[in-house]
């Protein structure tokens, strides 16, 4: 039985796929239906269609995430998601309304300022290590440096270093970042 409900649980997040062409006609954040799941709790009726938001479109395959959560299970004794490692579990609230909006606006801020991956993997050490005396210094260096040039330079400043100076807002920045780093990644 636990096993099943990991099972549906790692159906949660993502699925990358190619469903018999049909990538060539969705774009991203494009909705489709693919497979189905029971989501009313009605077992009478069958399971329902799973609603994807289409988050990538590259050489034929899609990268999507379910629109609305399909099942969620205990981890460590809490309802948790785990997205890649073990310092990456939050609970559903944190996923919902601040990882995943969070990604969606580093997505909007990067496209205007594309500094390339190995910038995003050097905000993400000094993330990951905020608590060396020189690491808050250095992200703020790298975040002014990043930004010059741009309208917005010192809100963006400020909010990448509000984010970085609270502990639960940095966890979900760094898995933010990650998420991102993913979906730009290259496939081979």
């Amino acid at each position: 039985m636990k096993m099943k409900k990991w099972a549906a649980l790692a159906a949660l997040l993502l699925a990358v796929g190619a469903a018999t062409g049909a990538t060539a006609e969705v774009a991203v954040n494009d909705h489709v239906f693919f497979g189905h799941y029971e989501q009313d709790n009605d077992l009478t009726n069958g399971a329902e269609a799973i609603e994807w938001r289409v988050l990538k479109v590259e050489n034929g395959e899609a990268l999507l995430i379910s629109q609305y959560a399909l099942d969620s299970q205990p981890y460590n004794e809490k309802y948790a998601v785990a997205l890649w490692s073990a310092g990456s579990v939050f609970s559903w609230d944190d996923l919902a309304n601040v990882v995943e909006p969070r990604m969606r606006e580093i997505a909007g801020i990067f496209k205007e300022n594309d500094k390339g991956k190995a910038f995003i993997y050097k905000i993400v050490s000094l993330l990951r290590h905020y608590d060396d005396v020189i690491s808050a210094p250095r992200l703020a260096y790298l975040l002014a440096r990043s930004f010059e040039g741009c309208e917005k330079r010192d809100e963006l400043c400020q909010r990448f270093y509000a984010w970085a100076s609270d502990s639960r807002e940095r966890r979900c920045l760094v898995a933010a970042l990650e998420w991102y780093v993913y979906s730009i990644r290259e496939r081979g």
